[in-house]
C-alpha cells in the first residue's frame, strides 16, 4: 500500500525535514571547502555518523587509496578508514565549525510502518513538504500530515522537475 501526504507546517516532521535540509546544505559547503584543502576530486560523497564516503575518481584512488576501505558500500562508494589522516581532518573540520550530522527523518517512526517499507520526503522550495510511504503494514493514526491523491502528489513532482528544467535553460 502506498500513501501520499502533504506535511503540515506545524508538525514535528516538517520541522525535522528542514533541520535535515539545512544541515545538508551546510555539509555540502563544508565538504566542498574540505575537498579543495585536502585534494579530494570526487563530487560524489555521503556523510554519516560513522564516516565520510566518496566514490573515488582515479586521482582520488591514487592519492588516498591506502586511506580508503577496500569494501564497496554501494555504487562504488568507499569509506575513509577511521584512523586515516583524511577522516581525522574531516572530523576536526566538523568540530571546528560546530557541525553535527542530522539524519533524514525516519518515516517509519511517523507512520508506524512494519515489514518492508520505503518512503520519500521532499520540499517544493516554496515551504511545502510532501512525503509518501509504502509498507506492508501501516498504523492508521497519522499525525502532522494530510493525505492526498497520488495524482496530486505526482503533479507536485512534475511541477518541481519542470521548474528545475526551466532554471537550467536560463543558466545555460
Amino acid at each position: 500500500m502506498e500513501l501520499y501526504f502533504s506535511v503540515n507546517k506545524d508538525s514535528e516532521l516538517y520541522k525535522q525535514w528542514f533541520e535535515f535540509d539545512d544541515n545538508r546544505k551546510i555539509l555540502n559547503e563544508t565538504y566542498n571547502e574540505f575537498c579543495k584543502k585536502v585534494g579530494i576530486e570526487s563530487i560524489k560523497y555521503a556523510v554519516a555518523w560513522n564516516g565520510l564516503y566518496i566514490i573515488p575518481t582515479e586521482k582520488d584512488t591514487e592519492l588516498f587509496g591506502s586511506q580508503l576501505q577496500v569494501k564497496d558500500h554501494g555504487d562504488g562508494a568507499k569509506r575513509f578508514k577511521g584512523n586515516s589522516k583524511v577522516y581525522r581532518a574531516w572530523i576536526k573540520r566538523l568540530k571546528e565549525k560546530n557541525i553535527e550530522i542530522v539524519s533524514k527523518p525516519d518515516m517509519w517512526h511517523y507512520f508506524g510502518a512494519y515489514g518492508r517499507s520505503s518512503s520519500r520526503i521532499f520540499d517544493d522550495e516554496k515551504g511545502n513538504v510532501y512525503c509518501s510511504i509504502t509498507a506492508e503494514c501501516l498504523e492508521k493514526n497519522f499525525k502532522g500530515v494530510t493525505e492526498m491523491k497520488a495524482s496530486e502528489f505526482y503533479k507536485v513532482i512534475e511541477d518541481i522537475k519542470s521548474k528545475r528544467s526551466e532554471e537550467k535553460k536560463l543558466t545555460s
